[in-house]
């Protein structure tokens, strides 16, 4: 395989509960990891889209506090949430649906914070029959073990990993990944 295209999943978000993102700077390590194994090789990153709505969004204080006050309700109508707000949710899943259509997954899950959005795009992985290397140390947590084919301690762990890597999927050809 000349140019395999990998998704690079991990925390976005975690366990907070508002538009504060976890550090991303994994996903540039992970991408050199990669690019030294396979120098053609096209990295998918679902958060540079959200990362640009998250800034569009907190940059206006009348649409923040909006969003605040419709999801303080005991019952909220997420399809009735304003325009901006919903491009958020058709990224998200647009985002997610993404992984499917990859060679590889890397799911980077430092620590023991969960990540709801990762475990979705492992998930659509696992279903479209991609690869999924997790690396965590979760490794009793029941998303990470039913649909990651390898569990890896480290980023040292996914260097060595990667260096022995043969895709033996193949893939029809795709539009976009």
């Amino acid at each position: 395989m000349n140019s395999p295209r990998v998704f690079i999943a991990g925390t976005m978000q975690g366990a907070s509960n508002g538009l504060d993102l976890a550090d991303q700077s994994y996903r540039e390590a992970i991408r050199d990891l990669v690019k030294q194994r396979w120098p053609k090789a096209e990295c998918f990153d679902p958060s540079e889209p959200v990362r640009e709505l998250t800034k569009s969004l907190a940059s206006d204080p009348d649409l923040l506090e909006r969003f605040h006050a419709m999801l303080s309700g005991q019952r909220v109508d997420l399809d009735g949430l304003p325009e901006e707000v919903q491009r958020f949710r058709s990224t998200f899943r647009d985002m997610t649906a993404r992984a499917r259509d990859c060679d590889l997954l890397i799911a980077y899950l430092p620590g023991t914070t969960p990540s709801m959005g990762t475990a979705m795009e492992m998930y659509q992985a696992f279903l479209a029959s991609v690869p999924v290397v997790a690396v965590t140390e979760m490794r009793m947590n029941l998303s990470i073990i039913s649909t990651a084919n390898w569990v890896l301690s480290g980023l040292d762990e996914l260097q060595s990993w990667l260096s022995t890597y043969r895709f033996e999927r193949p893939k029809e050809t795709r539009d976009d990944c």
